[in-house]
């Protein structure tokens, strides 16, 4: 039996895997590049130990079966922990950021668990079509482990709000081609596809979502000061959700909120720049803590920022302004500065105008801000 004839696929699968974590290497510097270099290495390990036991496995004469058993363990956990890093990252992409780290937090109990079942699920090896391949309880709680972490992936991706279509379209048949190649491997575990699964959903990953041109879209799109959505993308995501709207036949719940700063000239002026700038990133920091459930926050203006929610109740979102509200009252810059922002916002009635919801926010808005230096501040 000519194993290398076997492995070829994965050999060309490593190569691809390669060039993609060193090419990355030169580009990606925050955590999401770096959980994309953690998935990669993961695909590479899967599939290194891929052609590693498909030799082992069709060597039993003279490999012991401990050795056997430890190898297919370590083969299944690097697929394990890929499945765990893609599932932070849609997470990531779909809640804020602090319960996405909760999330991942928890989650992470299951690659650390799993090699535990080793000590009382047994793992057989089989002589298949072609080549030997592992099966038995082990095998199904690694695959049926793997299968569970993706399958969520899934329904988020699905029926997430928040995430952006963009993203959507490609991890959703990505997601759909990893699923297909786990079942195919439960039922034909010759196939030895896994390997092969994995590789394309780096390779998707990285030219439809992680590619280093995509910084040429966060510029054009986000607040460079900030970190939240700038006015070209507000702008653009108007244009869409009134679209949107008109295809529900006006029965999409839409709400907005417009939030401005309360004395920026007057810290520029007393301060400088510097201190006006911190005063406007502590607000966009707020904003996105606080407004959880936002579908999008956006720096509209030197001082302003709009906050859109899709289908949120309005007991949600007079929540989280109340909070916004309360909060400003701890924060403050270096220079002792106080975060001062006058908040309105309003809902988008069935057959409404999206136009009218803005015109509304911005009345409260300023009515806010009237009272605020009249010295009544709306609780």
């Amino acid at each position: 039996m000519n194993v290398v004839l076997i492995v070829r696929a994965e050999l060309v699968c490593i190569v691809i895997l390669l060039y993609l974590f060193f090419f990355s290497l030169r580009y990606w510097e925050n955590e999401e590049k770096k959980r994309f270099l953690r998935m990669c290495i993961c695909a590479l390990g899967h599939v290194t130990f891929d052609m590693i036991t498909v030799y082992t496995v069709n060597h039993l004469e003279t490999i012991p079966l401990w050795m056997n058993n430890l190898l297919h363990m370590v083969f299944y956990e690097f697929a394990i922990v890929f499945c765990y890093e893609f599932l932070c990252y849609v997470v990531n992409h779909t809640f804020s950021h602090s319960i996405a780290q909760k999330i991942a937090k928890y989650v992470m109990l299951v690659p650390v668990l799993y090699p535990l079942t080793l000590l009382f699920l047994k793992i057989d090896y089989l002589e298949g079509r072609g080549t030997n391949y592992s099966y038995g309880p082990n095998v199904f709680m690694g695959y049926g482990t793997a299968m569970m972490l993706f399958l969520i992936s899934f329904l988020l991706v699905l029926f997430s709000k928040k995430m952006e279509s963009s993203i959507k379209y490609v991890l959703l048949p990505m997601l759909s081609l990893m699923l297909i190649g786990i079942m195919i491997q439960v039922f034909i575990p010759e196939l030895l596809f896994t390997g092969a699964a994995i590789t394309l959903v780096v390779v998707g990953m990285y030219f439809a979502v992680e590619n280093p041109l995509n910084k040429y879209k966060q510029q054009a799109y986000f607040d460079m000061g900030t970190g939240v959505r700038n006015r070209n993308c507000y702008e653009e995501d108007l244009l869409y959700l009134n679209e949107k709207y008109a295809e529900k036949a006006g029965k999409m719940e839409l709400a907005y909120v417009i939030c401005d700063l309360n004395g920026l000239k007057m810290t520029n002026d007393q301060y400088g720049h510097t201190a006006g700038d911190e005063l406007i990133r502590l607000a966009a920091h707020l904003l996105t803590i606080h407004m959880r459930r936002a579908y999008r926050i956006y720096r509209i203006g030197g001082d302003e920022f709009a906050v859109l929610y899709l289908d949120e109740k309005l007991s949600t979102i007079e929540e989280e302004v109340k909070t916004v509200r309360r909060e400003c009252q701890n924060m403050k810059t270096a220079d002792g500065v106080p975060l001062s922002m006058a908040i309105g916002y309003a809902v988008l009635k069935e057959n409404g105008v999206l136009s009218d919801m803005i015109v509304a926010a911005d009345e409260r808005m300023y009515e806010d801000k009237a009272k605020m230096k009249r010295g009544n501040v709306v609780e």
